[in-house]
């Protein structure tokens, strides 16, 4: 019982002490307001100051290692003095960017952790109170018991009585049952029988969880439970948390110490960590906080201790990676608080260690990507690429080496650059069919990192073309080839076009070669009769050419595609129409046609035309259909569209009217009368701007005729704009300004007089 309370009281003073940054009178008052003695709380300070390297009976928390709880924030203490972390800046990385090692690893555990009680334990576990022991003897004799280790840390087995097991290992426990179970069993002293005892449950163990853990508290574990388990169940560590020195405080008050980057890196633990009951495992906060970038496997902040180097640190971060530079290792250090400065390492030889401090920010640099040993081929060869170098190399064994050259390739000049000492370059000239043949002038030998460039025939000599245009099935640029005819021209063309006038073929030349007369001609024209088709026994087509020539096919003068046009409506037959000539008219067509039903309603006949975007025409087909001589008997044209539709006995009002509607057609009724069967017009209705559209799609406006005004005829409709708002007059600045003038003008008079 006493060790109970002085753990609970430890385990309150070092939370309040490693949490909250109180000073250590206060935490006096609160121990004893809790019922402890004087010396129970001096030996519980004491303790905590011990492990935090304090002096004993000092008043207040070391001002080094102060710690404060930010107002409105978790319980995750704030260091005030903590050195900045932040990133090399030649790291490319920042802080943020960074983790702290093992950090994440222990802070994304469960809300709830529930200890497994049955599984196997270790040779060396040590029974206690509450374990289960499974004892089995089989063989001769037979035998099988499950007891539980009372508070006497005993077993009672029948026939043999209490047996003592508590603080024996399990290989220990074995050794001692199974003498005391062979005065039982004589087959077990004589070998025809087998004993063995197993654990078939843990026994629970409660331990305290303090310090820089998320959730802090006592939890139920069982008795092969790490420190690593502990701090897991405590919902892992808060960022500031130091993983390498986590305390174990046992009861009595001895106190280890256990480093979990050994759980973390797979290494061996160093010290005792299993934990028993009443244990309290305290997560400390202080670290020696460094940051490692670059070329490692595992960039982060890392906690060293103190001893521990730069090869220490690269072993945390899983390494350097292949292409790291250890010659020439940055290490960022901030000195005497009033800057940094960049100190440059070996760590090459591991028996130099290179020692950090706190707060350092190392910066493994890259190896520059230098290339050697290697000869490159570039262009006309089979396989471009990079091949092994080696001392006597010739440019006949570096063409070799990737397959040879392309049949294509450019054989009278290829060129070498070479990588000076000094990374500039400079080009040999070799001819690749001499050095082929090992002609020792051509066959140059290669330096190291060399680069043979060689070209295809087409990339230095013209590649000649010439132009098929006009009516053919895909005129432009063709290819010149050697024997090239104008039959070949227009097969490669895809053929003439149907269009095509194939009796005359015209071909232009000139001559690259004439440059020397001034007055040299711009094109030699050549007019070749064919009699119209692609037959290999047309001579007529076995014109040769020559490059740059231009093959014209022009098109027959005499074709022409159909003219189609549609009618629509009140005709016997509508649909569409081909024009028999140019010039064949509107009265033609609907003739046609069939001619007009006895429903057509000529008056409301119209022409849309689609060429030019032109639209309807109005035009009065009455007058083209009983005179074919005047002029609304129009010529009609490709796509025109053709209407007759239908009567319609209705006049249409629209616009500014008091109801739009539809009113039956009157005949030689007036504007006035239709707009009156509409409810007459709105009060921005304008009468003198009103308008008839009639059926054939004329326009007239009534207020402009005086006298005669066409007349309305059924299938019309009636528009009533909106009238525009002229702006009021201003008759007060009307007045100002006349009596203005006035004023100036009778002042001229005035002045006129005197002067006479």
């Amino acid at each position: 019982m006493k060790c109970f309370v002085f753990t609970s009281l430890f385990l309150m003073m070092a939370n309040l002490v490693y949490g909250q940054g109180v000073n250590v009178e206060q935490l006096k008052q609160q121990a004893k307001a809790a019922g402890y003695s004087d010396s129970q709380i001096e030996a519980a300070i004491n303790q905590v100051k011990k492990d935090r390297n304090e002096e004993p009976g000092s008043s207040q928390i070391k001002p080094g290692s102060e710690v404060m709880t930010v107002p409105g924030t978790s319980q995750e203490p704030v260091f005030v003095n903590q050195p900045a972390q932040a990133a090399p800046p030649h790291s490319g990385q920042s802080q943020m960017e960074l983790k702290k090692f093992g950090v994440d690893l222990l802070s994304s555990v469960p809300s709830s952790f529930d200890p497994n009680e049955y599984g196997p334990v270790p040779d060396n576990y040590v029974i206690g109170t509450g374990d289960k022991l499974q004892l089995s003897v089989w063989g001769q004799s037979e035998f099988y018991l499950e007891a539980e280790v009372d508070r006497r840390g005993m077993i009672q087995i029948p026939t043999v009585g209490l047996v003592a097991v508590s603080g024996l290992t399990l290989k220990k426990a074995e050794s001692v049952l199974s003498e005391r179970l062979s005065k039982s069993y004589a087959g077990i002293r004589s070998g025809e029988s087998r004993f063995s005892v197993t654990l078939s449950k843990v026994r629970s163990i409660r331990v305290f969880v303090g310090g820089f853990v998320n959730r802090p508290g006592a939890y139920k574990l069982t008795a092969i439970a790490s420190v690593l388990t502990a701090v897991y169940a405590a919902g892992g560590v808060t960022p500031s948390a130091d993983l390498r020195q986590v305390a174990i405080i046992r009861p009595d008050g001895e106190v280890g110490e256990v480093d979990l980057y050994s759980n973390l890196l797979g290494l061996p633990v160093k010290g005792d960590d299993r934990l028993d009951h009443n244990y309290i495992v305290m997560v400390k906060g202080e670290s020696r906080p460094l940051i490692v970038t670059g070329s490692v496997n595992r960039p982060g902040i890392y906690d060293l201790k103190p001893g521990e180097s730069l090869l220490d640190l690269l072993a945390f971060a899983g390494g350097a990676t292949p292409d790291a530079w250890l010659g020439n290792v940055q290490i960022n250090r901030l000195i005497n608080g009033e800057g940094r400065r960049i100190l440059s390492a070996d760590a090459r030889n591991p028996l130099e260690p290179v020692a950090l401090q706190a707060g350092d920010e190392v910066y493994i640099p890259v190896t520059q990507k230098r290339q050697f040993g290697t000869i490159e081929l570039t262009g006309a060869v089979r396989q471009p690429g990079k091949v092994e170098y080696k001392p006597g190399m010739t440019v006949r064994d570096a063409i070799e080496a990737v397959g040879g050259l392309n049949p294509w390739t450019y054989m009278e000049r290829g060129q070498i650059r070479i990588v000076e000492p000094d990374s500039s370059f400079r080009m040999e000239v070799f001819h690749p069919e001499k050095a082929l043949a090992g002609d020792p002038s051509e066959n140059k030998i290669l330096s190291d990192n060399s680069t043979l460039i060689l070209k295809s025939i087409w990339q230095v000599t013209p590649r000649f073309t010439i132009d098929v245009v006009g009516y053919v099935n895909s005129p432009g640029k063709l290819p010149f080839h050697e024997s090239m005819t104008v039959g070949d021209a227009v097969f490669l063309a895809n053929g003439f076009q149907d269009e095509a006038w194939t009796g005359t073929i015209e071909v232009s030349r000139v001559d690259p070669k004439d440059s020397t007369a001034t007055d040299r001609k711009i094109a030699y024209i050549s007019q070749i009769n064919n009699p119209g088709d692609l037959n290999r026994f047309n001579q007529a087509l076995t014109f040769p050419l020559k490059p740059m020539d231009q093959v014209y096919i022009r098109k027959n003068p005499f074709f022409e595609r159909q003219r189609t046009v549609k009618i629509e409506g009140e005709v016997k037959f509508p649909g569409s129409y081909s024009l028999t000539d140019k010039d064949e008219t509107l009265y033609s067509v609907i003739r046609r046609a069939g001619g007009l039903k006895s429903t057509a309603y000529l008056s409301a006949g119209r022409l849309f035309r689609e060429k030019d975007k032109i639209g309807f025409v109005a035009i009065n087909f009455e007058n083209a259909i009983l005179d074919p001589q005047s002029e609304d008997n129009v010529i009609l044209v490709p796509g025109d569209v053709i209407t007759v539709p239908e009567r319609d006995n209705t006049v249409r009002i629209r616009g500014e009217v008091a109801v739009q509607t539809s009113v039956l057609y009157n005949p030689g009724s007036s504007v006035n009368y239709y707009l009156s069967e509409a409810g007459g017009l709105k009060e921005f209705g304008d009468l003198r701007k009103t308008y008839v559209i009639l059926p054939n799609g004329r326009i007239f406006t009534p207020s402009k005729y005086w006298i005669y005004q066409p007349e309305i005829i059924a299938g019309s409709t009636i528009v009533v704009p909106v009238k525009e708002q002229e702006d009021p007059i201003d008759w007060k600045g009307w007045v100002t300004i006349t009596t203005s003038t006035l004023t100036s003008l009778i002042t001229v008079l005035v002045l006129l007089q005197r002067t006479n």
